[in-house]
């Protein structure tokens, strides 16, 4: 009815102008959000509580002193070395009925779990959901990439790419289906351990940047013109887990 389309056309509008005011955000990125991480449409858009980032910044990667940000966190071989491993080891998180140890796992292994996907592909996605390392399991969710370098003794890896990458095929609607998929495992992981929650709240409002120097959409890139949609899910979710 026409009371419907007048409050559709409100939201919309408010949330157009609070885009061009928080160029962090993207009319997408905001729906998505509202939509999984459960926040008011209304809380988003309301004026006397805008989301403002503090001055400074916290960037993250694999390496960092952030670690605990990134999508392989705890699993990155030259972290699994050292004794603050041994205290996180068993940091993983449920989503989709199965145990995840890292989200990146998670997200290579969604690549070929959607409905209606073959007996091969549910098989591959169990190859990369137990790779003893994130890393291991970014590259063999990359099944095009064969003969790439997948770490000392990862000979038995190439091979299992060897013979699934004529079998299996990353879903059609991957690119339309990432970041919706992304949104949902990170929350899944923050949701689940208050360590982490607390540590992004210890943030305050400053921007999260995923310091990646090769991806330009999940981080910022070599030259910082990328994206940076995880750094934007982590400020969302932080959002959320702030008192209101």
């Amino acid at each position: 009815n026409r009371n419907n389309v007048h409050i559709a056309n409100v939201i919309n509008t408010v949330l157009k102008s609070y885009v061009s005011k928080h160029l962090i955000y993207d009319k997408n990125f905001i729906e998505n959000v509202i939509k999984i991480a459960a926040i008011p449409p209304s809380m988003i858009g309301y004026k006397k509580d805008p989301i403002k980032l503090s001055e400074g910044e916290v960037r993250f990667y694999t390496k960092s002193k952030n670690f605990e940000f990134s999508n392989f966190y705890p699993f990155h071989p030259s972290y699994m070395r050292t004794k603050k491993f041994e205290n996180v080891k068993n940091f993983s998180f449920e989503y989709d009925g199965h145990s995840w140890k890292t989200v990146e796992h998670a997200y290579q292994a969604h690549k070929f779990m959607q409905p209606g996907a073959s007996q091969k592909n549910f098989e591959y996605a169990e190859y990369i959901k137990n790779a003893p390392t994130a890393g291991l399991a970014a590259k063999l969710g990359n099944v095009s990439l064969i003969g790439i370098n997948l770490y000392k003794g990862g000979k038995e890896y190439a091979n299992i790419i060897k013979k699934y990458r004529n079998d299996v095929k990353i879903r059609d609607d991957w690119e339309d289906v990432k970041l919706d998929i992304m949104i949902k495992l990170v929350k899944a992981k923050f949701d689940q351990h208050e360590y982490l929650r607390k540590l992004l709240l210890q943030t305050d409002n400053k921007k999260l940047i995923e310091a990646s120097p090769r991806d330009y959409f999940w981080g910022e890139g070599k030259d910082k013109t990328g994206k940076n949609y995880l750094g934007r899910i982590l400020m969302n979710l932080r959002w959320h887990y702030t008192p209101k």
